[in-house]
């Protein structure tokens, strides 16, 4: 996502009218379901949907290809990618290559130094500045103008000289100050951050990321074709990019509804999906943030719930329900449309609301 706009795509009234029949329903999934979802799907109700997946305690429920996809389509998700960056970051700490999350990221470029526009505070950016999308550069992709915004980073060769040259941000006197919601920390977008956590990760293990990953991640959950994104220095796209088949994005969630477990395999440390989903940052009235997971907020009956979510431009959406068990998936191809993160909203609303929440 690199537009301001962007941010605002969790509305809570909407999750509040579209689950009020929720109570009502018998918990389940029936045909119908699934029949009258294809059609709203089908007949274009949310946009230009490729895939959608939804299972519920390990058992698929729902999988439907739609607009020219399939089974075996790799889905580029785009920034639902810095999630799997942020994965990698937790396995590098339970393996031992970093200490924590609270360890300076600046200790990791000491070739880099001194840097452009230097200062105290940059020095003191800690890695999880990075993973909660909070730190002090001005690094901002829903700012056309921001010296930071990820298209800017993709003009140059190298990456992380990119970051560290970064200016400190500054707030403009004649912005209304923004509520932090109590954390401390301000949110602003920022690509070039998680490319940088990824590049922690290769530089402490020696390895490429997606040579860690296949090795760490993907293989002990059955993802043997994962396919990144490159820039021309060979460098893998750590900040969105890249493409897995729907069944393997599911996969992905399912660690974090299963405490990190697949089948009985220990993958991701639990210590670790509990810390990622956690608030650390205000994203905006309705949306919090954790360790690169998206916190919308949404209302079931009385009860308020974090739909944890991995989230791309284009209406790209993974969800990880661990209070129910739930996995849904949408890949989506809506790049130019506005709409895109609203219409993914009202599907994940329609399907709560079908699945009833056991």
């Amino acid at each position: 996502m690199n537009t301001r706009t962007a941010k605002f795509f969790i509305v809570a009234l909407l999750f509040c009218v579209g689950l009020t029949s929720v109570s009502a329903r018998e918990p389940g999934w029936t045909a119908d379901d699934a029949a009258t979802l294809s059609t709203l799907v089908a007949n274009g109700q949310y946009g230009r949907v490729t895939s959608l997946w939804i299972e519920r305690h390990g058992e698929v429920l729902y999988e439907q290809y739609f607009n020219g996809g399939d089974a075996m389509t790799h889905h580029n998700m785009r920034s639902a990618g810095k999630t799997v960056t942020g994965m990698l970051v937790g396995m590098a700490i339970a393996d031992g290559y970093i200490d924590d999350v609270n360890v300076n990221a600046a200790d990791y470029f000491e070739e880099l130094k001194p840097f452009a526009n230097d200062d105290p505070r940059k020095q003191d950016i800690r890695l999880k500045d990075l993973l909660t999308m909070s730190g002090p550069l001005e690094c901002d992709d829903w700012n056309n103008f921001s010296r930071g915004n990820e298209e800017r980073m993709y003009l140059v060769e190298d990456w992380s000289k990119f970051f560290w040259d970064l200016p400190i941000k500054n707030r403009p006197s004649w912005e209304i100050p923004e509520d932090d919601g109590g954390f401390g920390r301000l949110f602003s977008y920022c690509t070039a951050g998680v490319q940088l956590a990824g590049e922690i990760v290769e530089r402490v293990t020696g390895r490429t990321a997606p040579e860690y990953a296949a090795q760490r991640l993907f293989a002990p959950i059955g993802i043997d074709d994962p396919r990144w994104n490159f820039a021309a220095t060979g460098k893998a796209h750590l900040g969105g990019g890249l493409e897995l088949m729907t069944a393997d994005w599911a996969r992905l969630a399912r660690l974090y509804v299963n405490a990190g477990k697949y089948v009985d395999t220990k993958v991701v440390p639990e210590s670790w999906i509990a810390a990622s989903l956690t608030d650390y940052v205000r994203v905006d009235e309705n949306t919090n943030y954790g360790l690169l997971w998206w916190r919308p907020r949404y209302r079931v009956d009385i009860e308020s719930f974090s739909a944890n979510m991995m989230n791309g431009s284009g209406g790209n959406r993974v969800y990880a329900l661990p209070e129910f068990g739930v996995v849904i998936v949408i890949s989506k191809n809506d790049f130019r449309d506005r709409e895109a993160h609203p219409k993914s909203d009202r599907l994940f609303a329609e399907i709560l609301t079908r699945l009833g929440l056991d």
